[in-house]
């Protein structure tokens, strides 16, 4: 399942890509979904920071990338790279100019965000298993929660003894 949103300007380029799948698979592959653009306000923000991450150079560094990729796999050009084993190298070598910054946070949709027409379509949060950067980070903070608990006098009834001791100890002297 796929959404996807169309202007009234790309309503041409629409149509020729429905009736060329319409002719290939022989059915209409796209369906109406009619909803509330209240639904999807929460999103805005989400596919602003998406664009964002999309520009010029990203797209250029994408399509290098991918070149790259294309010539390492080329069975005409592995012919070429035996016998010149110094270029193969320094196209391996060779560094992004750009480096893309992928945003964590743009990988799962949180719940509240999900409308409750598709809450029952959709797979949620917690189905999705924790990256290893999201578990490292809540070990660590239960890592400190269990410190700050050790070291709060009122939780440890040991420390609010010698708490006690101390405090009566000050007032005699």
């Amino acid at each position: 399942l796929a959404l996807s949103l169309i202007s009234q300007k790309e309503m041409p380029y629409f149509e020729i890509v429905r009736g060329e799948l319409e002719n290939e698979y022989g059915e209409d592959m796209f369906h109406l979904y009619r909803f509330k653009s209240e639904q999807v306000d929460g999103f805005r923000y989400r596919v602003l920071d998406a664009l964002r991450a999309i520009t010029r150079v990203s797209i250029r560094e994408a399509r290098l990338k991918e070149i790259k990729s294309e010539i390492f796999n080329s069975k005409k050009l592995k012919t070429y790279f035996n016998d010149n084993k110094k270029e193969l190298q320094l196209l391996r070598h060779d560094s992004a100019l750009h480096i893309v910054k992928v945003k964590e946070h743009l990988k799962h949709v949180p719940d509240y965000l999900i409308p409750n027409s598709l809450k029952k379509t959709s797979s949620t949060n917690s189905e999705q298993p924790i990256s290893t950067n999201n578990k490292r980070k809540s070990d660590t903070i239960n890592k400190n929660v269990k410190r700050m608990k050790h070291n709060n006098p009122l939780s440890n009834s040991l420390n609010a003894v010698t708490v006690l001791k101390k405090e009566i100890a000050r007032k005699k002297t």
